[in-house]
């Protein structure tokens, strides 16, 4: 009977861990809606930073669980600002890294984008998330110097331009005439 008793405990220890996600988002105000399941008796409790509001949009019961559709709501920023989203859903548990970027001013040129904002050499890596698709375009980063200014080869398409230091993530959003 002990022996399973502790496969019982382990079962209930991993349903009680949390699941770890991390969610990009640029520096403008947005919303985006995640999706989280419990038991069908379970309540919900959401912990969330003050600068991101979480509205529960929608609860649902579906292959006996129930299923909650929350929309996390964020104001933009001008600053690089990281929080963290706890769902407890019955024994359930449901972590979302939330990385929201700073804005990052720049110049759209015909064959460049320049911004005098982030030295070259702080630079890890830089990406585009175009809009409307979910395959990511191939970015090749090339910084090179004049004075403080780095450039990007880029493909002409809206989105948003993301920018990697060490200390902070920066974001701009891509249009063109």
């Amino acid at each position: 009977m002990h022996k399973i008793f502790s496969s019982l405990s382990l079962f209930l220890l991993l349903s009680v861990s949390a699941f770890a996600h991390t969610i990009y988002r640029p520096s403008s105000e947005g919303s985006f809606d995640v999706k989280v399941e419990g038991a069908l008796n379970a309540s919900l409790k959401i912990e969330a930073p003050d600068w991101a509001e979480v509205v529960t949009s929608e609860i649902s019961a579906q292959d006996n669980l129930k299923v909650a559709t929350l929309t996390v709501n964020h104001a933009s920023t001008v600053n690089y600002r990281t929080g963290t989203i706890t769902v407890l859903f019955g024994i359930s548990e449901y972590k979302f890294e939330i990385v929201q970027a700073g804005s990052l001013q720049i110049s759209i040129h015909p064959e460049a984008i320049t911004t005098e904002q982030i030295k070259k050499d702080d630079i890890i890596k830089a990406w585009v998330v175009p809009d409307n698709t979910e395959v990511l375009p191939t970015l090749r980063f090339y910084p090179t110097r004049a004075g403080v200014i780095f450039e990007f080869e880029f493909q002409s398409r809206p989105g948003w331009l993301y920018v990697q230091t060490a200390t902070a993530l920066y974001s701009a959003r891509l249009t063109y005439p």
